[in-house]
Order: structure tokens, then C-alpha cells, then sequence
């Protein structure tokens, strides 16, 4: 929510629609809440999320849903994001320093926590994420507090342009990486608070930074400007906001990763099994998370040393991959909806859950979401070539690994029979 991607966003979107931006922030909050509470439905049916996913979808159904929804995106933003903080330290911090270098040494100390401890990575988080907070209500603040005749005041639009609107739904997702902090503890009732705290503490912060951008900055620099994030720090501390803004942009995209290799590679190590369960070979499943871990931060570095990074198709990508993120979310309400009426087929006396009109205005709403994004994509076609050629490889792959195991399994009987 804090990276300077995502404040870069955000900043452009509000300076072409003006206020109405911050005004439907509330309608975000709602439709992510929707979301929370499926995931929270799918897990009190047991066996966490994923079995409610599993048994609307299938076992290979699911496994495909849950690793488009994330992997692609952790792939290419880990490299945009690494990338990123590299120019901020060279920048901002020590010139001399080479940003690609910088960049590739970030990727690499966070696949080494995540490596090394679980526990290490956690804390590793709440110092990221901490530290990004607190930089930007500090910023937020000092940008507040000038009087309107210090730094001027801007006549905002007020433009309802459906395509800069996705990205209010947009800024706020990824609280559901949370879901992956303690494995798969079902007695884990905190889950939901958190993902809801995180939603709304990340909705309130990202509100006041764009009421401060619009206090310091005009709505044509908004909208024009790559690093609106920077320009609200200078006017608001000079210096000293650079650097502290310098400080949050690393901090948030250490966050970021390190939150990407842990719970995808969580995720990943519990889809894994669910596969191997029933296999002699289960601790296998362990290697799965580190293996995930190493190709996220290979795939990454491999993207950087290539020199996709900075280019305009990478940028692409991500925007595909926060598509089928978004998409994601809505498969998991319509799995929740329907798990919710087969349970009150079978129990006639149970009345209908109060969030169900919730649920599916957040289906529409993501839905709707995701198509804004792909008008306002200057690349439409490529957008969704990624999208398709990303799904079908996961889907490739989910089927060969299915093949396989079951393949064994049915193999291993017989080999028992000729052997007796």
C-alpha cells in the first residue's frame, strides 16, 4: 500500500479526478471488508481458505486461482520494486552507490531472512512496515499543518472518470499475505482483525497522504508528475522530508518483497500438501517454500539483469498481474457466496448472511476494478496477453504435477502386487 509505485498512482489518479478520489476511499474499505470476511468464512468451514476454494474449484482449480493470483505479480514487482529503491538510495542517500547494485543486494538480503527463519522474516515485516507508517504520518502532518496561505491552495476537479477510479481498489489490496503469518494454525482467530486493521489503518494513511499532496502540490504536477511522493516531502520538510521519504520508499518496498516471498512460498508450501498428503514423501512439501523463495528472487534478479526493469512492458506486467490479484479476490467471494447457500440447503432454518449484498457488490466492484484498469492500460492487447500466457503456465504446471503424483500413486499399488 506504501510503495512509491502505489503512491505514484495514487497521486496521478488525484490530480486527473480530483476530489472524489478521497471520497470513495470508504467504498473501497467496504468492498476489501467484503473480502476479509470470505476469507474468513472459507477458513471457519476448516482446513483453512484453501479447502473452500478446493471444494467449489477442484484441487487443481484452486492451486491455479491461488498461484495467479499471486505469483506473477510478486515476480515482476519484486524486480520494478528492488529497481526503485536502488534510484531512492542513489538519490536520495549516497550517489556514489550504483542503484542497480543496491538493488540487486536488497533482493537478495530479503531472500536470505526469508531462507534463513520464518521468524526472522516476520520481524523483519514489522520493522518494514513500521517504519513506513510512521515516515509517512510524519510527512502527512507537516504537510497538514501549513496554513493555506504558505503554500498555496489548488481548485481540484471533481471528475468521475471510471478509469482513474479502479485505482482506489486498487492501492489498498494485499492485506490477504497476512493470512500466511502462522502457516495453516487454524485456531488463528486473529486473522480477520488484522487483514481488517490493515485495510482500514492503510485506508486512513493513504487518505491523509493524498489530502497532504493536495495541500503542497497542484493537481497538473499530480498528474504529471512519476514521484508526487518526493515533491510532497520537499515542499513539506525540504531536506529532511527527502530523507525521510527516502527512508519510507525502502522501507515500504522491503516490505513489500519480503511480504511476497513469505506468503507466496507459504502458500505454495500448503498447496504443496494438500498434494503430497497422502504420499510417504510429505516432507517434501517442505522445500517447496524455499524453492519459491528462490525463484521469485531469481526471476527477479534474472528480470533486472536482462534490463526489463524500468521498461514500459514490465509496468505492464504488474498491471496484469494486480488484475488477476484483483480477480483473485473475486473468485474467493463468489466461492464464499456459494459455500454460504449450499449450507443453507442443507440447514433450511439457517437465515441468509447479513453480508451477502456485501459480498456481491465487492464482485462488482472488483470486477468493474479490474476493467478500469485495462482501459486506462496504454497497452490493452499485451496486458492481457501476459494475463492469459501467465494463468496458462500455472495451469500447465499444476496439471503435469498433478499427472505425476497421481501417476505414482497408482504406480506404487502395483508394483506392491507383483512383487507379493
Amino acid at each position: 500500500m506504501f510503495t512509491p509505485d502505489m503512491l505514484s498512482l495514487y497521486g496521478s489518479s488525484l490530480g486527473t479526478v480530483g476530489w472524489i478520489f478521497v471520497l470513495i476511499m470508504p467504498v473501497a474499505v467496504g468492498v476489501h471488508l467484503a473480502t476479509v470476511q470470505s476469507f474468513q468464512q472459507l477458513h471457519s468451514q476448516g482446513g483453512g481458505h484453501f479447502a473452500g476454494l478446493q471444494n467449489n474449484l477442484g484441487r487443481r482449480g484452486a492451486a491455479v486461482v491461488a498461484l495467479s493470483g499471486k505469483l506473477p505479480f510478486a515476480v515482476c514487482a519484486s524486480a520494478a520494486l528492488a529497481v526503485t529503491a536502488g534510484f531512492v538510495f542513489n538519490e536520495v542517500f549516497v550517489y556514489w552507490f550504483p542503484n542497480f547494485a543496491f538493488a540487486f543486494l536488497l533482493l537478495g538480503a530479503i531472500a536470505a531472512v526469508n531462507l534463513v527463519s520464518r521468524t526472522a522474516a516476520q520481524a523483519a515485516q514489522i520493522i518494514a512496515v513500521s517504519t513506513a507508517c510512521i515516515g509517512l504520518i510524519v510527512l502527512c502532518g507537516a504537510s497538514l499543518s501549513h496554513l493555506p496561505g504558505e503554500l498555496g491552495t489548488h481548485d481540484f476537479k471533481f471528475d468521475v472518470d471510471y478509469r482513474y477510479l479502479a485505482a482506489t481498489f486498487v492501492v489498498l489490496i494485499g492485506y490477504d499475505l497476512g493470512l500466511y503469518v502462522h502457516g495453516n494454525d487454524h485456531r488463528s482467530s486473529w486473522r480477520a482483525g488484522a487483514m481488517v486493521a490493515a485495510v482500514v489503518g492503510g485506508a486512513v494513511i493513504v487518505a491523509l497522504w493524498g489530502l497532504a499532496a493536495m495541500t503542497v502540490i497542484s493537481p497538473e504536477k499530480l498528474e504529471s508528475s512519476t514521484v508526487p511522493h518526493m515533491t510532497l516531502a520537499s515542499r513539506a520538510l525540504g531536506q529532511a522530508g527527502r530523507y525521510v521519504m527516502g527512508t519510507v520508499a525502502i522501507a515500504a518496498v522491503c516490505g513489500a518483497i519480503n511480504a511476497m516471498m513469505h506468503s507466496v512460498g507459504m502458500m505454495a508450501g500448503e498447496l504443496a500438501k494438500n498434494y503430497l498428503k497422502n504420499n510417504p514423501k510429505s516432507d517434501a512439501s517442505r522445500l517447496v517454500r524455499p524453492a519459491t523463495v528462490v525463484f521469485i528472487a531469481g526471476a527477479s534478479a534474472a528480470l533486472m539483469a536482462l534490463g526489463f526493469a524500468g521498461e514500459a512492458y514490465l509496468e505492464t506486467w504488474i498491471r496484469a498481474g494486480i488484475i488477476l490479484w484483483m480477480l483473485y479476490y473475486t473468485v474467493v467471494n463468489i466461492t464464499a457466496i456459494r459455500t454460504a447457500h449450499r449450507r443453507s440447503l442443507a440447514q433450511p432454518q439457517a437465515k441468509a448472511s447479513a453480508g451477502l449484498l456485501l459480498k456481491i457488490v465487492s464482485i462488482v466492484a472488483l470486477s468493474l476494478a479490474a476493467t478500469g484498469m485495462i482501459l486506462a492500460e496504454p497497452e490493452p492487447f499485451q496486458l492481457l496477453m501476459f494475463a492469459i500466457a501467465a494463468v496458462t503456465m500455472l495451469a500447465l504446471m499444476v496439471n503435469l504435477v498433478d499427472f505425476f503424483l497421481n501417476r505414482s500413486k497408482t504406480m506404487r499399488p502395483r508394483q506392491q502386487r507383483a512383487q507379493s
